[in-house]
């Protein structure tokens, strides 16, 4: 069977395989003070290992990511003030 090529030169096999889904991630926003045992508690629950970690002072958050083969979660903690701009973000699509 003929492969054939787009005007990229990419196979119709690698093109579909781009547009798969490769990973989902569930947001939760969480208090500073409960990170640690968010990423521990998810960890356990799916298996997983902690991907990514790391502070972002410019908006008073710190992020870390949970993944694992069936679900991943991108857990944001920080205070109330600088989380309500993301779960506001959120909000604005749901409708």
């Amino acid at each position: 069977m003929r492969k054939s090529r787009n005007g990229a030169g990419i196979t119709r096999e690698a093109w579909r395989f781009s547009l798969q889904v490769r990973e989902v991630q569930v947001r939760l926003f969480v208090p500073p003070d409960r990170l640690r045992e968010t990423v521990a508690f998810y960890k356990a629950l799916t298996g997983g290992c902690c991907s990514l970690h790391f502070p972002f002072p410019e908006r008073g958050l710190e992020l870390a990511s949970v993944s694992s083969p069936a679900v991943s979660f991108l857990i944001i903690a920080g205070d109330e003030a600088n989380i309500r701009p993301f779960r506001d973000h959120e909000t604005d699509h749901a409708g």
